[in-house]
């Protein structure tokens, strides 16, 4: 399961390796939620693992690779390092994400779904279920999570790549807007938040 991943960055990043740029990654793992989180014990450090000692065979120096871990990856932790990564990139730049953690899909806050769901990824301090309107505010949306990427790759520029893995539920359409994706819990939505004339269509698992 996690060789074609390894083998996908490594076939993206060889060609690469002729620019005279900064090889620059962020990995996220988180293995334990709290258990007032709601959300289950995964098994992501051997991801962090074998993706950070891949990035460093092909070049990337071990200074360039920031690792969020568990109680490290909360949102605002989340934030801080991608704005670092986005801070940091330059010009010609090779920039790796990845995240290894809970994905879940919510009500949109933005009228700009197709079926009226956000595909988020969980940090650490996200809490299920869903009880108050309070509660989405600790989730990191696909759309915010475009916005970084979109500046990241305007700032690398045509001759720099932006590579994205998100391994976690629901990630099908985490970068790329409308589509099919996986997820085990169904999407969180409250009643009293809804918006009137919004449809919100129950995602199938896939």
């Amino acid at each position: 399961m996690k060789k074609p991943i390894a083998f996908i960055i490594l076939f993206v990043l060889f060609h690469k390796q002729q620019l005279n740029a900064e090889k620059l990654a962020l990995i996220v793992g988180i293995t334990k939620y709290p258990v007032s989180s709601g959300w289950s014990e995964l098994d992501t450090d051997r991801d962090v693992d074998l993706i950070s000692n891949a990035l460093v065979k092909k070049g990337f120096k071990s200074e360039n690779i920031s690792i969020l871990r568990n109680q490290e990856a909360t949102l605002a932790g989340l934030r801080l390092a991608l704005n670092n990564l986005l801070l940091n990139t330059q010009y010609g730049d090779v920039i790796y994400f990845h995240f290894s953690g809970h994905g879940h899909s919510i009500e949109d806050d933005g009228d700009d779904e197709l079926d009226g769901l956000d595909e988020v990824l969980v940090p650490f301090d996200a809490i299920f279920p869903i009880s108050t309107p309070s509660q989405f505010n600790f989730y990191l949306r696909d759309d915010e999570l475009g916005v970084y990427f979109d500046k990241i790759a305007q700032k690398a520029g045509h001759k720099g790549d932006v590579l994205i893995t998100l391994d976690a539920c629901y990630s099908g359409t985490g970068i790329r807007g409308f589509g099919k994706a996986r997820g085990g819990q169904k999407p969180s939505i409250l009643l009293s938040t809804k918006k009137q004339g919004s449809h919100y269509n129950e995602k199938k698992n896939f």
